[in-house]
């Protein structure tokens, strides 16, 4: 583990007291960097290195106990900017999929608002696109549910069967694509 901190990036002057925990099933050790909160004024670069080479440096990530934190692999070291010295930290994998979860009952009926919710297990969701026929359709999302409502998007109800396609990416490119058909 290396941690890089610019000057003048904190408030006052610290004495760090980093424990190192020894993660049996992880990629690296768990680094605890402090006992107690401490903001940085300046981010300040955390860099890890897996205790043994992994195959798919693109699949792994820093999290930190907040969750994803991100990273950029080289050379070896996987970087990360972070701004919060009170979080411990370690590298992950995510090898696995989003999932969409439908709350729209398809069946072949007529359809006039689409509902769902993504989860991921991992990294966490990077991006999510739909389409309705090829045609882009904007979802918005309340309280974890995404939403379209047919009626304002650019397609006309004509009775007609429609196939609904959705893309869903996390951060370490994991992609699940979803596929349904309804009357609209």
């Amino acid at each position: 583990m290396e941690l890089r901190i610019p000057a003048g990036a904190l408030t006052k002057d610290e004495v760090l007291r980093v424990g190192v925990e020894a993660k049996e099933d992880g990629i690296s050790n768990l680094y605890v960097l402090h006992d107690e909160f401490v903001p940085l004024v300046k981010r300040a670069t955390l860099m890890l290195a897996p205790r043994t080479p992994v195959s798919r440096p693109e699949k792994c990530y820093i999290e930190s106990s907040r969750g994803y934190v991100g990273g950029d692999y080289a050379d070896g070291w996987f970087s990360a900017r972070i701004r919060d010295l009170g979080e411990s930290y370690a590298l992950a994998m995510d090898t696995v999929a989003p999932v969409v979860r439908w709350k729209t009952a398809f069946n072949g009926r007529k359809v006039s608002v689409l509902r769902c919710e993504l989860t991921d297990s991992g990294s966490g969701v990077k991006s999510f696109k739909a389409y309705v026929d090829g045609r882009f359709v904007l979802f918005t999302s309340y309280r974890g549910v995404w939403t379209c409502r047919l009626k304002e998007t650019p397609l006309r109800p004509e009775g007609k069967r429609r196939r609904l396609t959705v893309k869903v990416t996390d951060r370490c490119g994991n992609e699940t694509v979803d596929e349904k058909e309804f009357i609209y």
